[in-house]
């Protein structure tokens, strides 16, 4: 009972207590329709005649049983025992977030739903999806956390192959409440209306900016250019381009104009998230960030992925190439991976979405979803990104010394008394001595 997470000793050593008590419980089956966990949703507490979760004090308002050997909460998905039959029929599936919301829509006649089990959407989840359709929705409910639940959700979704649309539910409602106050029939209606990805992330920009003012129309485009840059299909592209044209009230030739400059500049990741888009464009400031050479992002994405997998090898890394080396999104990421060793805790995706940006999540999942070849050697593939990055920084800043050292030349006719350029032109002769040497295995 303990280990199962159903009961827990009390804190005075002497017997347990129900873990669950004064909650509905919510059987969770696998695939084959076993029940392997329990979800309580918290109820009316009798003392007081109150909702309990409305008290910030109190418990949460759902829980579930421990992990155990049948049960890992990231890798399953709560209701899909009983909507696999309906989801191959329709091909496409709703994703909600809680077992409510399930209940809820399923009761009322619209049997393809799922919800993940209190965790952010997993790399796991979304494969074990595509099993029965490449079309996933997304109802997540349109408050504030459930809109940046959706956008955590869809780069790993998209990474994975998936057809993507997002079902708004208005006034911040979840589709619990919605069905319950507006019925089935117009629940449907949000359905056939389900927004295309593009469409949600420009929708999203649009309703996050005060583009009613030229600064604001300023901002707003350039949140959204990156967005555009990441289609291909040039007519569609520019049929989305006049969409923006309409809405910010900005003439097209600007926006096409805008939008050419930035393609030649914009280096985009696996996926362009949200968050990245919200930042504004910079130049690169370290050797990675310029991917120019595709050897470099690849060498410290293999470096990346071996951290994850075996988080011993990310100090001996460190070691030799510096965390600076690395693009902004891997240094992210190998912050994440430090807590994690810190901690004395294995790297997953269920932790990493509650730490990690949209972009670096996107990073992860991409990288999780690739499978090398059988006759792909790992180790020697580790070696030669640690050698590559290595010898890249090097290069990097021997260049930024040798800059420095035709300032001085340039500046002080006296340069070679100059006790700064003596300092640099030794530094100089190091690093150059450490390119020419460089022997790692």
């Amino acid at each position: 009972m303990i280990s199962a997470g159903l009961s827990l000793p009390k804190k005075s050593g002497n017997g347990i207590y129900d873990r669950f008590r004064n909650r509905m419980m919510i059987p969770i089956a696998d695939l084959y329709g076993n029940v392997v966990a329990f979800g309580g949703r918290i109820i009316e507490d009798k003392s007081t005649g109150i909702d309990n979760h409305n008290n910030e004090f109190e418990q949460p308002k759902y829980i579930n049983t421990s992990e155990t050997l049948v049960f890992n909460k990231g890798k399953m998905l709560f209701g899909l025992n009983t909507a696999t039959a309906e989801i191959k029929r329709l091909d496409y599936v709703i994703v909600v977030e809680g077992y409510m919301d399930v209940i809820s829509v399923a009761s009322a006649g619209i049997k393809n739903v799922v919800a993940s089990l209190g965790t952010a959407f997993t790399v796991d989840q979304a494969k074990l999806l595509l099993r029965y359709t490449k079309n996933i929705m997304f109802c997540y409910d349109s408050d504030e956390a459930g809109q940046k639940a959706t956008l955590r959700a869809l780069p790993i979704a998209a990474n994975l192959g998936a057809e993507i649309k997002i079902i708004v539910v208005p006034d911040g409602k979840d589709p619990d409440e919605f069905i319950r106050n507006h019925g089935i029939d117009e629940f449907k209606i949000l359905i056939k209306d389900a927004l295309p990805l593009i469409d949600y992330r420009i929708g999203y920009v649009l309703s996050n900016t005060a583009h009613d003012t030229i600064d604001g129309k300023i901002n707003a485009l350039r949140q959204i250019i990156p967005i555009l840059i990441n289609i291909k299909d040039n007519l569609i592209r520019t049929a989305y381009r006049k969409k923006i044209s309409a809405a910010l009230l900005i003439e097209d030739d600007v926006i096409n104009a805008e939008l050419n400059k930035m393609s030649k500049t914009y280096q985009q990741p696996a996926y362009d998230s949200m968050e990245s888009a919200n930042k504004p464009l910079k130049k690169a400031i370290t050797p990675v960030e310029n991917i120019k050479d595709k050897s470099l992002w690849t060498a410290s994405r293999i470096i990346i992925k071996t951290a994850w997998n075996d988080s011993d090898t990310l100090y001996y890394t460190l070691s030799i190439v510096p965390e600076q080396a690395f693009p902004q999104v891997h240094q992210e990421i190998i912050k994440y991976l430090k807590e994690c060793f810190e901690q004395e805790q294995h790297a997953n995706d269920i932790t990493a979405a509650e730490q990690l940006s949209e972009e670096a999540m996107a990073e992860i999942s991409k990288l999780l979803m690739e499978n090398e070849s059988e006759s792909f050697d790992s180790v020697q593939a580790y070696k030669d990104s640690i050698r590559t990055m290595k010898i890249k920084w090097l290069q990097l800043c021997y260049a930024n010394i040798i800059k420095q050292i035709k300032e001085i030349s340039i500046s002080d006719p006296n340069y070679m008394e100059n006790p700064e350029y003596m300092k640099k032109m030794q530094e100089s002769l190091v690093i150059k001595k450490e390119m020419d040497d460089i022997k790692f295995f």
